[in-house]
Order: C-alpha cells, then sequence, then structure tokens
C-alpha cells in the first residue's frame, strides 16, 4: 500500500491527517505510531500532533480468498486438509498459505460399478498441495465404469478379456471357436449388450454387461448311396 502525506517538515503542534491506500488485493489493518502525538491504532484516516519528531508506518495484509471445493460428478469423496468430505466445501483462507487436495480412487459403488478419478481441474496430480492467491475452485473429475463380464462355454475363446469399462465406452467383441468347434451366437444382458449370431460386433457400455459366447461341437452328417454294381460312394456336407 501507500500513505498521504508523504515525510517532510511540518510544524511544531500542527495537526496532520494521514491516510492509508491499500493496493489490489490487500488492506490496511493498523498505524503503528512512535514519537509524541503518534497515533497507533486501526482508525483510517487518521489525525496525528507534531508534537516531536513522529515516524508513522502503515501496516496492510493480504485480502483472504475464497476457494471451493468439490468433485465433477458431484457426491464423490475427495480430501481437502486431511479430511474427507463428499459435499462441495467453500472455504475462506490466508493468501498464498498451503492446502493439501486428494482424490481417493476407484471408488466403489458396487461390485459392478465404480468411479474413477481422471483429473483436477488445476491440473495438480492426484494428491497435490495448493497455494491460491485468488478465489479458485478445485473440482476432483471422475469417470463412471461399469465391469464386463466375458464368458464362455466349451470350445473357444473371446476378446476382450472381463474388465472395467468407461461408461458410454463402444466395445469391440470377438468370439473365437477352437479347432473343431463352431460358434452359435451370444447372448447379452445389460443396457447396451449384444445377443445374436454375428461372431465380431460392438456393445456400449450403458450399465453392468455380461457377454456369454456358445460354442459347439462342429459335425458332419455323411451320407451314403449304392452304386450299380452294389458299392457304396459317400458324400458329406457340413452342418
Amino acid at each position: 500500500g501507500s500513505v498521504t502525506p508523504q515525510s517532510g517538515w511540518y510544524n511544531r503542534s500542527q495537526q496532520i491527517t494521514i491516510t492509508a491506500i491499500p493496493d489490489d488485493k490487500y488492506y490496511f489493518t493498523t498505524w503503528s505510531g512512535t514519537g509524541s502525538g503518534s497515533y497507533s491504532g486501526s482508525n483510517n484516516p487518521a489525525t496525528i500532533t507534531m508534537n516531536a519528531p513522529i515516524k508513522q508506518i502503515a501496516n496492510f495484509a493480504r485480502n483472504p480468498v475464497i476457494i471451493t471445493i468439490g468433485t465433477i460428478p458431484q457426491g464423490r469423496s475427495f480430501t481437502f486438509d486431511g479430511i474427507t468430505y463428499t459435499t462441495t466445501q467453500t472455504r475462506t483462507v490466508v493468501a498464498g498459505s498451503q492446502h493439501s487436495l486428494g482424490a481417493p480412487s476407484p471408488q466403489t459403488i458396487d461390485a459392478n460399478t465404480q468411479y474413477i478419478w481422471t483429473s483436477w481441474s488445476d491440473g495438480g496430480a492426484q494428491y497435490h498441495n495448493i497455494f491460491p492467491n485468488e478465489d479458485t475452485s478445485y473440482f476432483a473429475l471422475f469417470t463412471k465404469q461399469y465391469y464386463l463380464t466375458m464368458s464362455t462355454t466349451a470350445g473357444g475363446t473371446v476378446t476382450p478379456s472381463s474388465s472395467w469399462q468407461d461408461s458410454g465406452k463402444v466395445v469391440s467383441i470377438k468370439a473365437i471357436p477352437n479347432t473343431g468347434y463352431a460358434f452359435r451366437g451370444w447372448t447379452g444382458t445389460g443396457n447396451g449388450s449384444y445377443s445374436g449370431p454375428l461372431d465380431s460386433t460392438t456393445i456400449t457400455i450403458n450399465s453392468p454387461i455380461t457377454q456369454l459366447a456358445t460354442f459347439s461341437l462342429d459335425t458332419m452328417i455323411i451320407t451314403a448311396s449304392a452304386g450299380p454294381n452294389g458299392s457304396i460312394s459317400p458324400s458329406g456336407s457340413v452342418k
């Protein structure tokens, strides 16, 4: 901040009005005065009387800053200064002071649904310190995930393997029969699943999904007919 008037010579017993002018983001706190007729206190402006050489110091402090901490989507847990919260918090803190943020991950909803931390709005690490110098919001971003269960009957394999998948993601699935087996179809449960004959297709992860690939032995039907001389000539077709 700054003060008026400037330092200078004044007549004995003269009364002087002194004013403290804070800079942006600062506020005046108190005067500290020494010398007969000086002033110490919080008045601004204040009056001094020149009964002796006087020194006046204007004291300023940084404005406190307001910070908001929460999650997107709302309701996920986070830590602020080591305490866990699940609702958005607003705090008034000293400018430049140190505080800690954290985002536990994963956060389980049930056996097939969870949230994972993806980022903080300020670009910080999953657990990091902040030193706010101005009003700021800090939000932890989470992604919802569902579990994709991939299973088969005997006779083949599937891709991908069972795993957590982001909500809304489009996933390619494929059924691969073993030698001597044939793929018979998918049976899917859950929003976005697939049931049908295509061995390779896509599903959309709108909920927990189970995909069952059915395989069976690949059989051949052989028919035989007798020729004019009584010989048997076989022929076959795959069924």
